[in-house]
């Protein structure tokens, strides 16, 4: 197997128009996200994905099987039900809750160390948190191995070579030509792949680089509305990842570029995707202002309201409820909100939610009008579409319950 001697000089280009468009991109998406009000709850909620997301990368990329969704189960439960007075993890689940663990030493390592150089005991340190309790052969959580290794096709450096290495990627990490000179995002790819290169623990390496190219993004203050890692664009792009790890030391001799900007393209998706969260959530809220507003103004009665309550807020995005069900109230909605009313009350209400493109109903299903909740963000939306139910006013139709 090759074996890559390290240099550290990425031969970085930030003026290439590739690299210039990427970084302005992530710049726009971080300020534009920052401008959008947030709520606390659904802060906590982006923050809670944006984990699951990038612990599911991070050991998805060293294959480990576990789904977002027992990853999600296992941050609620939390990792102090787990030791000697809780039940045993499996392999798989150790791994899952180290992560969690390191995530949240970086939380608070930057709290506490504002402005900290990257340091070998910091890099220990997430090594320990990530390996420990996992019984991997050659492996001493926090040690630097004292054994070569292959790594699929990559001979990592001879193990008596890994404390020099380390000295000069951490001179080089804190020097004020990568400081300075590189915008965050680059300066934490930067770390992620020399560590990764150098290999230095006996397992868990890659996870303990992510988890570094993780600090530097949050302590750059990247961690926008949530905890950002390019872990979960790694393990989306595993094949990538990986062949652009090898054509950055064999391939390119060591120029950097095309790692960085594979990379960085990730980090926009991933911002890019926060964005949309947030900006569905911007709908929402919208939404539930307009047909609240129709409400006071009697344009819609209180069942009606419930029924939009239900489809914009309560119900999966774009689920519906089916129309049939709804009208001959074998649903549970239309059955509890309409209990003693006659079929007439129900259909004449559906109407008017249909007048006023509050619903539409397709493929069989009513559901919230996604295209108003659009125009609702675009800010293209009249209220004088009030103006359709004007020739049958609520109050003699019937009057709100």
């Amino acid at each position: 197997m090759p074996r890559w001697d390290i240099v550290f000089d990425p031969k970085i280009d930030t003026r290439h128009p590739d690299t210039v468009k990427l970084s302005v991109e992530i710049e726009a998406f971080r300020r534009s996200v920052l401008k959008i009000p947030v709520q606390p709850a659904l802060r906590r909620e982006l923050d809670r994905m944006n984990i699951v997301r990038q612990i599911k990368g991070t050991t998805g990329l060293e294959g480990n099987p576990i789904s977002e969704e027992r990853i999600d189960k296992l941050m609620m439960e939390g990792p102090n039900k787990y030791g000697a007075e809780g039940r045993v993890l499996s392999p798989e689940e150790r791994e899952v809750v180290n992560v969690q663990r390191a995530l949240s030493f970086i939380s608070r390592h930057v709290r506490d160390n504002p402005g900290s150089l990257v340091s070998q005991p910091l890099i220990r340190r997430l090594h320990e948190i990530n390996t420990e309790q996992c019984d991997y052969p050659d492996n001493i959580p926090g040690e630097y191995r004292h054994h070569d290794s292959v790594v699929g096709e990559y001979a990592t450096p001879d193990h008596r070579a890994v404390p020099g290495l380390m000295e000069r990627f951490e001179a080089f990490i804190n020097s004020r030509e990568v400081v300075e000179g590189y915008q965050t995002p680059i300066r934490a790819v930067l770390a992620h792949f020399y560590l990764v290169s150098i290999h230095p623990f006996g397992d868990g390496n890659g996870r303990t680089a992510r988890a570094l190219e993780a600090y530097l993004l949050y302590q750059g203050k990247y961690n926008v509305r949530g905890f950002y890692s390019l872990a979960n664009h790694y393990y989306r792009h595993r094949r990538e990842y990986m062949d652009a790890l090898q054509n950055a030391r064999f391939e390119s001799s060591g120029d950097l570029n095309q790692f960085v900007r594979f990379a960085l393209a990730g980090f926009v998706s991933e911002l890019e995707a926060i964005q949309e969260e947030i900006l569905k959530y911007v709908k929402k809220v919208l939404f539930r202002d307009l047909y609240l507003e129709f409400l006071t103004e009697d344009t819609i009665n209180r069942r009606m309201a419930a029924v939009l309550e239900v489809l914009a807020l309560l119900l999966p995005s774009g689920q519906g409820i089916p129309v049939e069900q709804y009208k001959n109230r074998s649903h549970p909605i239309s059955a509890g909100l309409y209990e003693g009313k006659s079929d007439r009350t129900l259909l004449r209400d559906l109407k008017t939610l249909q007048s006023l493109q509050l619903v539409h109903i397709s493929d069989g299903k009513l559901r919230a009008n996604d295209q108003l909740l659009d125009q609702l963000s675009s800010g293209d939306f009249s209220l004088d579409s009030a103006d359709m139910a004007s020739e049958a006013p609520l109050g003699a139709r019937e009057p709100p319950t």
